[in-house]
């Protein structure tokens, strides 16, 4: 008995086993394939905004659905390219993609200003998997990593990486800031910078000497107040920085308005102009909505599944065995023979 209730669980282990390879995914090559990686321009310097245009095709005969696509770049070594403030650039995607179906994507990366040497090389690589629409425990996956780009330095080279007019727009408050940043992202160390900052109508007059070497910043912030007898309209800041023999030039633009603290209103059938002052609207704050985080249900695996069916399996097996034992021990009554009381 003992061997036909092992014979049953024998079985019953194999079949959970077959259950679970079936379920097990396989991943499939040369189906969705990455047909383009194409960058624009490949020649870079620090601080430009490149474009890569991706294209993935559907070679097969069955939809593929919830593709996810991730792009980065990467050297050599295997490190990957990060902005400025140390994060990884990168970027991803998800579609879906038809039989015989071709999918355009376009991404744009921001080159740093930091950490950047002349000749540098990066990698594209893009990596997209999907699974079939019709079979989930089938994948198909491609990675492509054809496409580099190259960072180029000039000899000499100052950009502005960060200007800023605050506020753009003014009316009765009279207060601007300039906020400027400079980085050398040339090969040589500058030692006579002239920044200058003009506006003869905003009676803006503003000359800096310094010096600034290779790879290195420089910033500051430039409050200012216009006059309250401006007359409205547009006015442009001329923000100018020469170093050997060059010269960089960035336009800001200030809107100014008229500063209209009431409004003069007819009252009709009067003969009387009544003068009633309209509250200026400064700003309203309101609540955002607070979401409740959402639970995510655990995740339970093929694997730690298939070991609860045998834990489950083999507990049944000892109760079958312990009650078939109990039943061969259990004595007979001899009949005939009464109990005396």
């Amino acid at each position: 008995m003992k061997r036909k209730i092992l014979g049953i669980i024998l079985i019953l282990v194999l079949f959970s086993v077959a259950l679970s390879i079936a379920a097990t995914a396989v991943t499939i090559d040369d189906v969705l394939e990455i047909t383009r990686v194409s960058a624009d321009p490949n020649d870079v310097k620090p601080g430009e905004t490149i474009t890569v245009e991706v294209r993935v095709k559907n070679r097969g005969d069955t939809d593929i659905e919830d593709i996810e696509l991730e792009i980065w770049l990467e050297d050599d070594d295997g490190r990957i390219l990060e902005d400025n403030d140390g994060d990884d650039i990168e970027d991803d995607e998800e579609f879906d993609l038809n039989d015989g179906k071709t999918e355009e994507l376009e991404f744009t990366f921001k080159m740093p200003t930091e950490d950047i040497d002349d000749g540098d090389e990066y990698f594209i690589y893009v990596y997209v998997e999907g699974i079939d629409e019709e079979n989930s425990s089938i994948k198909y996956a491609d990675i492509d990593n054809s496409e580099k780009i190259e960072f180029e330095k000039e000899k000499h080279e100052i950009i502005f990486s960060e200007l800023v007019l605050s506020p753009s727009v003014i009316t009765c408050d009279r207060d601007i800031l300039i906020e400027l940043e400079l980085h050398n992202i040339g090969k040589k160390d500058e030692d006579d910078v002239v920044l200058t900052i003009k506006n003869s109508d905003l009676d803006i007059d503003i000359k800096e000497d310094f010096e600034l070497d290779e790879d290195d910043d420089y910033d500051n912030i430039y409050p200012y107040t216009i006059k309250d007898d401006l007359e409205a309209g547009k006015y442009q800041i001329m923000v100018n920085v020469k170093y050997s023999d060059e010269r960089e030039t960035e336009i800001l633009e200030l809107t100014v308005k008229d500063c209209l603290k009431g409004i003069l209103v007819a009252e009709p059938d009067t003969p009387e102009v009544t003068i009633k002052t309209i509250p200026m609207l400064t700003g309203a704050v309101f609540a955002k909505p607070v979401e409740k985080p959402k639970t995510a249900l655990p995740e339970v695996s093929s694997t730690t599944l298939l070991i609860a069916v045998i834990v489950l399996l083999v507990i049944v097996a000892f109760m079958l065995e312990a009650a078939i034992s109990g039943m061969k021990k259990k004595p007979r009554r001899r009949p005939g023979i009464m109990k005396n009381f």
